[in-house]
């Protein structure tokens, strides 16, 4: 029996995140995926072991996510190295060299990350012109499905509130259209005229879940999609329907590191130790 995934947008721009190094440090990314996952993903489908899904608008957000994850790599990264500048001025123990060398290593590592976006990117279009991937291309039909979608409140549509100056119209309820309702109409119409397969879905997001737990896949999309499985990570699906065992990343220790980025201040000043501790290794 022929095996379909589908992978919403947010699966994806994870591997845009994998490199996000002083982000995770921080907290503000949690669980990137490696894009080692994406060439998992491609030699699958090169054994025709699966069959991918791909509603043009996934490939269309995810081209502009792209480019906005490099742009907040970029704040992301003249933040810190302000930080860097401010904590270290005062303590006269740390040389103007010291503090050079470290801002030089921060924007060397922020062009890395920058590489490893462009990486996934690559990665992903390889497989959005796989023969085994099916691309839906946006026309009428789906938008005018999403859009009836959105008006019965239909899940994965989210409700959204107009913001307004005018008390006649703010906080009034938006029907626009919506990215994850044309993901599902595109699948709904490429499965038409279908019979005799397994469909997967992979998705961590929480509109598509009856609950932000994210343990049932909401009764709207269920009944009309009539999913074998679900996953919260490509790299979880792989496992469990395709039976692909993926290593875990390993931590590469090279000569570059964050651990001496100034997210506390006192990891900055070194106690006073000299330019000799303050060795950056990028993990």
């Amino acid at each position: 029996m022929k095996k379909y995934i589908v992978l919403d947008s947010n699966i994806i721009v994870s591997f845009f995140e994998g490199g996000f190094s002083l982000a995770q440090q921080k907290g503000i990314f949690s669980s990137p995926e490696d894009i080692i996952i994406l060439k998992y993903l491609l030699k699958a489908l090169n054994k025709n072991q699966v069959n991918l899904i791909l509603p043009e608008v996934i490939i269309l957000e995810c081209e502009r996510i792209k480019e906005e994850k490099k742009e907040e790599l970029d704040k992301l990264y003249l933040a810190a190295i302000k930080g860097v500048e401010e904590a270290t001025i005062p303590n006269k123990r740390i040389a103007i060299r010291s503090r050079q060398k470290i801002k030089k290593t921060m924007e060397d590592i922020c062009a890395d990350e920058k590489v490893e976006i462009d990486l996934a990117w690559k990665l992903f279009k390889e497989i959005c012109n796989h023969k085994n991937t099916n691309v839906i291309e946006l026309d009428e039909k789906i938008l005018l499905n999403a859009y009836k979608r959105g008006l019965m409140g239909k899940k994965p549509f989210m409700i959204r509130r107009s913001n307004s100056k005018d008390p006649d119209f703010n906080n009034k309820p938006l029907h626009d259209i919506q990215p994850d309702c044309i993901i599902i109409e595109s699948v709904k119409l490429f499965l038409n005229d279908k019979e005799k397969f397994e469909l997967y879905l992979g998705t961590n997001d929480s509109n598509f879940f009856t609950s932000n737990e994210k343990q049932t896949i909401h009764p709207d999309i269920q009944k009309e999609l009539k999913l074998e499985g679900f996953y919260l990570t490509l790299a979880d699906l792989l496992n469990k329907v395709l039976g692909i065992k993926i290593p875990k990343k390993q931590k590469i220790n090279n000569e570059q590191s964050l651990d001496a980025f100034p997210l506390v201040a006192k990891d900055v000043t070194d106690e006073g130790r000299g330019e000799d501790s303050l060795k950056v290794i990028k993990g």
